[in-house]
């Protein structure tokens, strides 16, 4: 009897990639997805980037625990990495840790399963050191995979029905492949030539507004309009230099507008951010300095996280010095640019009603646009593929269709 599976996936896009890579692997051997009720293993893809992400693992593993105990449970990636970091014992109730590297080790090379829209993994790691983050330090610096491996999963993909390819790692512009040479701008520009598939990016760092790197990415938009998704996330962090500094981000205010402003070159450019309220040393200028610069830059989404400390980051040993800032503080921050936030989707999404976008719809009732607004539609639509649909009303969370 085959062996049954079920995947838990926290965190960012890169997790779910890895997911995808172990769902692959099974199936392969296989395994059979089920119900975590019905599973023999449950696989737990965590993520440790704030308190809140970690908390949310702890607890989900004594749930599995508690209510599957038929199931063997499987920790891996950035919370066993941050238990290691931290010098604390695996003291959860799983059958089995693995880190990062040890997941990469155990995945190799899978193809991930093909679907309508694919996530592939083509970098891990980072070498940046931002004063709050722990990424380094739970998947270790930068490292790019091959571009002809990347090309044989791309190729694959699409001969399996994949049409659409989210490129997704730590910090994707790092991407250089030790033996051609190529950067990450050469590595796209292979994937348009060598298929037909249509490519997204997951976060990009602002450094993308490099001389080396943005004239030949906006190049590449001009001569693939329609291969590339008119969709950005750049992560600002922060409106204030003063903060920027202390965060040790290698951008300034200034570098980051000039970047978008050369970027809104692309038609129909959705720009989304993050930005981090409440790190330490933001006072209530440079919280306000955050809001203003989210008004100009008219963001399409901006995703916000209120700052908790990461032990072993800088931000949290230099907390206390810089000036931290009380929990209601930031909780009100955060709910203030909420508010902002709201609107200013709204307003980008305004300005598509009564024009039909291409829609990828990944199930009956939802859907995409290209450049990332998100559709319901009252009647079944077709899956997996793009439909030009004409956008008539707004809700909270999406836009409808005629």
């Amino acid at each position: 009897m085959a062996k049954k599976f079920f995947i838990y996936t926290f965190g960012c896009r890169l997790n779910q990639a890895e997911s995808n890579l172990i769902r692959g692997k099974l199936k392969q051997q296989g395994w059979q997805e089920a119900a975590p009720e019905e599973a023999d293993y449950i696989f737990i893809n965590s993520c440790a980037v704030t308190q809140k992400a970690a908390k949310e693992v702890a607890q989900y593993v004594r749930h599995c625990r508690r209510h599957y105990p038929q199931a063997k449970i499987w920790l891996l990636g950035c919370f066993v990495d941050s238990l290691r970091v931290a010098g604390r014992p695996f003291d959860l109730p799983a059958d089995r840790f693995l880190t990062n590297k040890e997941k990469r080790q155990w995945i190799g090379e899978t193809i991930p399963p093909a679907q309508g829209r694919n996530l592939l993994k083509i970098q891990d790691g980072c070498n940046q050191f931002c004063s709050y983050c722990l990424v380094p330090y739970l998947r270790g610096r930068s490292r790019s995979i091959p571009v002809t491996t990347i090309l044989e999963q791309a190729r694959q993909l699409e001969q399996h029905g994949a049409r659409w390819l989210v490129l997704t790692g730590v910090d994707i512009i790092q991407y250089r492949d030790s033996e051609t040479g190529f950067d990450f701008v050469a590595l796209v520009t292979r994937l348009l030539r060598k298929t037909r598939l249509f490519l997204s990016f997951g976060s990009l760092s602002p450094l993308i507004g490099q001389p080396r790197l943005l004239p030949r990415f906006l190049a590449l938009y001009h001569r693939y309009p329609q291969r590339l998704a008119p969709h950005l996330h750049l992560s600002l962090q922060s409106g204030s230099d003063k903060i920027l500094q202390l965060m040790r981000r290698p951008y300034r205010q200034a570098f980051y507008w000039q970047t978008i402003q050369k970027l809104r070159a692309i038609p129909r450019l959705n720009l989304t951010t993050d930005i981090i309220v409440g790190f330490p040393g933001e006072t209530d200028a440079d919280f306000q300095a955050s809001c203003d610069f989210a008004r100009r830059a008219k963001f399409g989404k901006i995703h916000i996280f209120r700052y908790s400390p990461r032990p072993g980051t800088l931000a949290a040993k230099m907390g206390p010095k810089w000036g931290l800032v009380p929990e209601n503080i930031k909780k009100a921050r955060a709910q203030q640019l909420a508010r902002l936030e709201q609107r200013l989707r709204h307003q980008f999404w305004q300005q598509f009603l009564g024009q039909k976008l291409p829609v990828f719809f990944f199930s009956p009732h939802q859907g995409q646009t290209a450049n990332f607004i998100p559709i319901a539609s009252h009647h079944p639509q077709l899956t997996s593929q793009f439909q030009l649909r004409r956008l008539t009303q707004i809700s909270d969370e999406k836009v409808w269709l005629d």
